[in-house]
């Protein structure tokens, strides 16, 4: 029980204003008795404090007295922030002690007030609140302060203020003289410093202490940050926007999303999904994980050992699949986990796709992009951002055309077969009648794939990766000279840079508020280091190398058979003759 050590005096009263750490403030000396028959107002105007300062407004020449502050409306409003929630509780009546000379201002706190508090189960002046509610938000206790008084004012029915408005403002009326205590219930999602919670008498004595201040205005200001997301996608373990792929290549990408600060439970997430969708040419593997990182260098290439790793769907997060989509979303354990032990982490979400090796890939400078985008709420569920981020995958074909010198030769007899000399591997692909989609890689010749034109000579090859490939002529029609040496080609890929979307800052003009691309280079192709033509592939430009071979004929040697044969036959006959006539002339002279 609290000693009664004062008696109470309606007509007596004393204030304190707030201001980012807003106490109650000692009474200041007036001349006039509080009229007791009137209600009070508290009237908040809510600011970014982390916009203003980046647009270089001085906050700390506006000070508190209760007072509305025409001044620090006009400069801060263009950094109002709209759907903050506060609440507030009634605490105390302000009572006033007269003991044998001595008067003073006491405030009879509820006990489990004083225990969060850390003070004694008494009636305290204005200046033991204050010392002990700036020590409970000191350093490390601050977000469990936080938390304690915001739950202690929910518990026992305090009343919320409607969200502030478009200007930041928000009013609570008809509110009863005496002590009340002010918390941050619910912000909208760039908010992560809430205000710390503060007392404030009402009415209260102006900064002047010469009259009663009975509709009282406060200033207090927010600390504001966002997440940030990167869509990366690898290239020989290498992450970047852009990479370059052969269809039947899986390819690992890397969602890159910083989680904003997390500090009370006002400024935990409620929301936090990730979507994701991929262009036609490529299908998920359905093997998406969670990671946890503390360096963006390690969350970006896949490098150090990440603090935490979330591999099965179902406790942490749910992920489902589209055909060309995939959505994941932290579940009510996952933003446990979340909020606010992993405040200012790297999450990412790892998983691979495959190529397909058809007609669904876009070769040439379009490529094959992916948006990744993230949506994120905090207390107050009503406000919600989203960012995203693009990848793109680029890949090119052959086109080839046979030809022959002369008359004859049949293109169908004749056979290619293609390496990529960049990292060491016969392509092995699928097609008929002359066109082919890349499948996969062989390590030598025989496992290769060998290539034919159709009858007409046309030879399609789909689906390689930007670097040098020799191709090799490895028959051709009957009568027909081979090429001499493999064909050297080397595909230079598409560039373009993606620089992703950011939230926009309070009054902060964003230049990125959607994807910002940039088309750096088209792609290009040397065919035996001279540059050749690209056609499309439907609109994208700069899809496939046109290529004309052309195979003459043999030079003709003598023939079995021929005229040279006959005439040696001949003569070796006549040699016969001519020595028959030679023995019978010798045998008569003998007779």
């Amino acid at each position: 029980m609290k000693k009664n050590l004062f008696r109470r005096a309606a007509a007596l009263a004393v204030s304190a204003v707030a201001m980012l750490l807003t106490c109650v403030p000692s009474l200041a000396a007036t001349e006039d008795w509080i009229d007791t028959t009137r209600t009070t107002s508290l009237t908040i105007y809510k600011y970014d404090l982390t916009a203003a300062g980046q647009a270089g407004v001085d906050v700390s020449k506006y000070t508190a007295d209760g007072e509305e502050d025409a001044a620090a409306q006009s400069a801060l409003g263009s950094y109002a922030l709209k759907g903050v929630e506060f609440t507030y509780l009634y605490v105390s009546g302000i009572e006033t002690d007269s003991s044998r000379g001595s008067i003073r201002i006491l405030y009879d706190l509820p006990d489990a007030l004083d225990t969060i508090l850390g003070l004694k189960a008494e009636a305290h002046t204005s200046d033991d609140i204050n010392a002990a509610l700036a020590a409970a938000l000191s350093g490390d206790q601050n977000a469990a302060t936080k938390d304690a008084l915001e739950y202690y004012v929910d518990s026992n029915g305090g009343t919320a203020f409607s969200e502030t408005n478009e200007n930041g403002q928000t009013k609570a009326s008809g509110m009863k003289q005496g002590l009340y205590l002010i918390v941050e219930t619910a912000v909208p999602e760039e908010v992560y410093y809430t205000t710390d919670p503060f007392f404030v008498s009402l009415p209260m004595t102006d900064a002047t202490g010469d009259h009663w201040v009975y509709d009282v205005y406060v200033y207090p200001k927010n600390q504001t940050n966002h997440p940030t997301i990167d869509k990366l996608v690898s290239e020989d373990g290498k992450f970047a926007d852009i990479a370059t792929a052969s269809e039947g290549d899986v390819l690992d990408y890397r969602i890159v999303t910083k989680l904003p600060g997390i500090t009370s439970e006002a400024t935990y997430l409620t929301d936090y999904t990730i979507e994701d969708s991929i262009s036609e040419g490529l299908i998920y593997n359905r093997d998406a994980k969670i990671l946890f990182y503390t360096a963006e260098t390690d969350a970006k290439n896949a490098t150090g050992t990440p603090k935490a790793t979330w591999d099965s769907a179902g406790t942490y997060y749910n992920v489902s699949y589209g055909a060309s989509s995939m959505k994941i979303t932290l579940t009510e354990s996952g933003r446990k986990a979340v909020n606010p032990a992993y405040t200012d982490l790297y999450l990412v979400v790892a998983y691979s796709v495959t190529v397909n090796s058809d007609a669904s890939v876009v070769l040439g400078d379009s490529g094959n992009p992916n948006t990744a985008k993230l949506t994120y709420s905090r207390s107050n569920t009503s406000y919600y951002n989203t960012i995203e981020d693009v990848a793109n995958v680029y890949s090119y074909g052959i086109h080839l055309t046979k030809t022959f010198g002369s008359d004859g030769g049949s293109a169908a007899d004749v056979q290619f077969v293609l390496q990529n000399k960049t990292d060491n591997y016969y392509v092995v692909a699928s097609g008929s009648n002359g066109v082919y989609y890349v499948t996969g890689r062989g390590t030598s010749e025989a496992d290769g794939t060998v290539f034919s034109p159709n009858a007409s000579g046309s030879l399609v090859i789909n689906g390689l990766e930007a670097d040098t490939y020799a191709m090799t002529e490895i028959k051709t029609s009957d009568g027909f000279s081979l090429l001499k040496n493999p064909i050297t080609i080397v595909f230079t890929q598409t560039v373009d840079q993606y620089i992703p979307s950011a939230a926009t800052i309070t009054g902060i003009a964003n230049a990125h508020e959607t994807v910002t691309a940039a088309h750096i280079s088209d792609a290009s192709v040397t065919v035996d280091g001279s540059p050749a033509d690209m056609s499309s592939d439907s609109d994208s430009e700069n899809a496939r190398v046109d290529m004309n071979v052309l195979n003459n004929r043999s030079f003709t040697l003598p023939q079995t058979g021929g005229l040279g044969t006959i005439l040696f036959t001949l003569g070796g006959a006549i040699a016969v003759i001519l020595g028959v006539l030679v023995i019978s002339k010798s045998k008569k002279k003998a007779v």
